[in-house]
């Protein structure tokens, strides 16, 4: 079985080679100009606000309504080209689906939840959280998990204790399964890959346990922009697909 991994597409894929069947592993919203379009200048705005309060007022405003709606639609759009292909398509989430659903269901947001809207593609399964099998090998899927400055940037009453259960839950649910083959997971390990553009890590501390203990055969994973590539950690191959690269594999 022919499969393509896509690494963060963040809007239209530059190319798509033929394939039985694709996965990917987030970010499927486009960039956009955040200093000349207004919705996402004032996203920004918000990150960066100071006190508690003042995001708060933000985030629950109605300029932030059509900011979060403008990503969800975007990352809808992208995973559609692949859906329009007739093929199996595995996908688990990015931080640019992620926080939109995030914040929907903390703020109790009147919008769609990006993983509601995808449901409705024909050719595309989520395996957030999920064990596949693709030709002769194990496949788990894991989210976005919230990292290095991404933490920093969402100071709101509540947000870590969240995110900590939520990472605890993924290490248990991953730490008790069955052998894998092949991970595909958003964040890569920490300290390997990891990096982004200004050398903050990125990446999860107990990706690097999971590896030493259950020697997978390949981690594979985006998020970190400005290292594409690959390491070998004890036997295990680490691929960071980054920013719109892709990688074809025979299963």
């Amino acid at each position: 079985m022919r499969v393509c991994i896509f690494g963060d597409l963040h809007g239209e894929p530059r190319e798509i080679p033929p394939a039985d069947g694709y996965m990917l592993v987030g970010d499927f919203s486009e960039y956009f100009d955040t200093t000349s379009d207004p919705l996402w200048k004032f996203y920004v705005r918000a990150l960066m606000a100071h006190s508690p309060e003042e995001k708060y007022q933000m985030f629950t405003s109605e300029k932030m309504i059509k900011a979060i709606k403008l990503s969800i639609d975007s990352s809808i759009k992208t995973l559609t080209i692949f859906d329009n292909l007739k093929k199996p398509v595995y996908y688990i989430t990015g931080n640019r689906e992620f926080y939109p659903d995030f914040l929907i269901e903390y703020f109790c947001l009147d919008i769609p939840l990006f993983l509601e809207k995808s449901k409705d593609l024909k050719n595309s399964t989520c395996i957030n959280l999920k064990r596949i099998t693709l030709g002769s090998k194990s496949v788990f899927g894991i989210p976005y998990i919230p990292s290095g400055f991404h933490r920093e940037d969402w100071k709101l009453p509540g947000f870590e204790e969240i995110w900590d259960h939520y990472a605890k839950e993924i290490d248990n649910i991953l730490q008790n399964s069955p052998f894998i083959s092949i991970i595909l997971s958003h964040n890569p390990p920490f300290g390997v890959l990891d990096a982004h553009l200004d050398d903050t890590h990125l990446g999860i501390n107990f990706f690097n346990d999971y590896i030493l203990e259950k020697k997978p055969e390949l981690f594979i994973c985006g998020h970190a922009h400005g290292y594409y590539g690959e390491k070998i950690v004890n036997q295990t191959r680490v691929l960071n697909l980054a920013f719109r690269n892709f990688e074809i594999l025979e299963l």
